[in-house]
């Protein structure tokens, strides 16, 4: 728990760099595209930074539900803020899924996270008028942030009335409906869609003529000697294929292989939060990896070895046999 905590924390302070990046337009933070301004955090891409965000967001939600301090509700709702801000639609998609995921195997750590979209889907509301550059768009994210704080704080009274709980489970919803109309434009972009499609049509095409072994990452070496390359084709699938030709995809089907495995081999661990916080992160990293490159950013994959590491591999060690869900903790057998 120990690394899931430290993984939250350090994508707190990248979610804080994100809003103050869209709120006050930091170009180090944040990126101006012609739909708007999209937070980029550190890494400077947004679709990568709110995969990160997301991880973050699911380590959050598994501290808030066991600790249930109000400082830690607090981590979560920004976590799940910040990963609005980026406007990413990869990750949009990998939340449904995963969420989905979630009501099938952990019911509460779904509730726990849904909860944590109200604070955040206020704090995102307000900050619609700085993505658009509107007005005064400081003072209404400002405002919005303090209104998620005191959304966080005041929950728990909320929960004591039937009609704050109503409130409280409708108001993503709402602010959910409003981000729609108003960023209909970055939902509905159907010319990133084209250029994607674009790009993985040609890079299907050149998949078909460099052999066995690929052709290696010599996009690099053209950039360095300031020619102008398509760096990435948005599918860390085709990438590997691309680049390191069919011993590069089957490493990569011997990894997707054995991280399942394990995923399946510990699915009845006591160490059941461990377990859906490692899941989950495989989970969105597969999802945003078919339509993105997030495994071709080095952060990426350390973090996720290092939460897989640290959460389904020690519940190796902890599995009950489903045959006598009674029966005491007996160490896994060990493969060789």
């Amino acid at each position: 728990m120990h690394v899931v905590r430290l993984v939250a924390n350090v994508m707190t302070l990248e979610a804080v760099l994100c809003w103050v990046g869209v709120t006050f337009h930091v170009p180090a933070f944040a990126q101006l595209l012609h739909d708007g301004w999209r937070a980029s955090g550190t890494l400077g891409y947004a679709n990568v930074a709110g995969l990160l965000l997301l991880i973050g967001w699911l380590c959050a939600g598994i501290i808030a539900r066991e600790s249930g301090r109000a400082v830690d509700h607090l981590r979560c709702a920004t976590l799940a803020a910040a990963a609005l801000t980026t406007q990413s639609r990869s990750v949009l998609v990998a939340v449904l899924v995963c969420g989905a995921v979630l009501l099938v195997v952990h019911r509460r750590v779904a509730a726990k996270l849904w909860s944590s979209l109200a604070p955040a889907a206020v704090a995102f509301a307000g900050l619609l008028p700085a993505v658009r550059g509107d007005g005064p768009w400081s003072a209404f994210a400002i405002l919005s942030a303090l209104a998620a704080v005191g959304l966080v704080l005041g929950t728990p009274w909320l929960s004591r009335h039937r009609l704050g709980r109503i409130a409280v489970q409708l108001l993503p919803l709402a602010c959910g409906a409003v981000g729609v109309v108003l960023l209909r434009s970055r939902l509905l972009d159907n010319g990133s869609n084209r250029g994607r499609i674009d790009i993985w049509q040609g890079a299907l095409a050149r998949m078909q003529t460099v052999g066995l072994f690929g052709e290696g990452p010599h996009e690099l070496a053209a950039l360095s000697h300031h020619e102008t390359v398509a760096l990435l084709v948005h599918s860390d699938v085709l990438q590997y294929g691309l680049y390191y030709g069919i011993p590069g995809l089957l490493g990569l089907v011997f990894c997707v292989y054995r991280l399942g495995r394990l995923s399946w081999k510990t699915r009845t661990s006591h160490q059941r939060e461990l377990w859906v916080v490692g899941v989950s992160s495989l989970l969105c990293v597969s999802v945003v990896s078919s339509v993105d490159f997030p495994l071709q950013v080095p952060l990426v994959p350390a973090v996720v070895g290092l939460i897989v590491g640290a959460t389904l591999w020690p519940a190796r060690a902890v599995v009950v046999p489903q045959d006598r869900p009674n029966a005491a903790r007996q160490p896994a057998p060990t493969e060789t």
